[in-house]
């Protein structure tokens, strides 16, 4: 007996599938012949087909996205790991099985506490979980894992876990870097006296401030304050210049902008700031925002004013010694160290 699949050609040119099953037997005169049987398996075979496109896809999807997909049945113990899940966790699926106490295992030492508690209350109330959590590998690197999982009842009553198993380790990581960052741009901008803002020039509000921003107004980090209360810090007669900024701005739509005004403090003190700013252009061509730094120059226009009036009193003094040695019967004269006249 044999049993073959093979495609055939129909008369319009069609394909399909076809199983036959052959067997030779002796026919009444002993004569050897060969039955066959034939099956039509088209749809059979476009079926099989279609599930394995569709696992082959759901395998290259889940490595492209690092993500693992698992099953486990409480009641059993039974488990199930897809391919990417052992890839993750740096496992053979030829050599273990999967299971619980391997999560447990490769689960680093200051989260495994953590795991276990998951795991032990799936095993006494069944419900949905999700988790973060981090893999000690044998190599010693460190991966961040996020799994989630619903609680589902087979036809046997027995209670499964489905879930996915997805390595953000590279988003960890460049969260973490981020958050350096803005750690090391705040301290900048606190050191600096100077900091960021993006205005809606539309909305006329701010969508985003950084924290000196705030200081500079005289408020408090993360302190809720409305675009009026934060308008009113602003000297009246500088309130026009920052409006004709916006309205060249949206104009011009180019350009960069500096321009000065001054804050007043609640102390009754005055804070003179210096602003860049540049147009944020959007996908429809018109100005959507403006981004730019408010630098608090208060000392510097004071050292600068410090000194104007020492030039200004050193002119005035030059201007009385020069009357005085006018009018004065005395010759003045002055020799440099070579005993010259200079």
């Amino acid at each position: 007996t044999r049993t073959w699949d093979v495609q055939k050609v129909r008369k319009d040119g069609s394909v399909l599938w076809v199983r036959e099953n052959a067997k030779a037997m002796l026919w009444a005169d002993e004569q050897p012949i060969v039955l066959i049987a034939c099956e039509d398996i088209t749809e059979r075979r476009r079926t099989e087909l279609a599930l394995q496109r569709s696992e082959a896809h759901l395998a290259q999807a889940q490595e492209l996205s690092h993500t693992g997909s698992f099953s486990w049945n409480t009641t059993t113990g039974e488990a199930f790991w897809s391919k990417e899940t052992f890839r993750i966790f740096q496992l053979d699926p030829q050599t273990v099985a999967p299971g619980p106490q391997l999560v447990v295992e490769r689960t680093h030492p200051d989260d495994r506490a953590s795991v276990k508690e998951i795991i032990d209350r799936a095993m006494r109330d069944p419900s949905d979980f999700e988790h973060e959590y981090r893999l000690l590998l044998p190599d010693g690197s460190v991966k961040h894992i996020h799994a989630q999982a619903r609680a589902t009842k087979t036809a046997s009553g027995d209670i499964e876990f489905v879930g996915a198993a997805t390595d953000i380790t590279a988003a960890r990581r460049a969260e973490q870097q981020l958050r350096r960052s803005e750690a090391y741009l705040a301290e900048a901008q606190h050191l600096s006296h100077t900091g960021s803002w993006s205005w809606d020039v539309y909305g006329l509000d701010f969508v985003y401030r950084s924290a000196e921003v705030d200081r500079l107004f005289g408020f408090s980090p993360r302190e809720p304050v409305s675009i009026e209360t934060i308008r009113s810090r602003i000297h009246p007669d500088d309130l026009p210049r920052l409006q004709e900024v916006q309205r060249q701005a949206i104009e011009h739509k180019e350009g960069r902008f500096e321009y000065d005004f001054r804050i007043l403090l609640p102390d009754g003190g005055i804070r003179r700031i210096h602003s860049v700013a540049h147009v944020v252009v959007g996908s429809d061509g018109n100005v959507s925002e403006l981004i730019g730094t408010h630098m608090d120059v208060t000392e510097q226009h004071a050292a600068r004013e410090r000194l104007e009036n020492t030039l200004a009193a050193l002119r005035e003094s030059e201007q009385r010694f020069r009357d005085y040695a006018e009018t004065a019967s005395d010759w003045l004269w002055e020799t440099g160290p070579d005993h010259q006249v200079t």
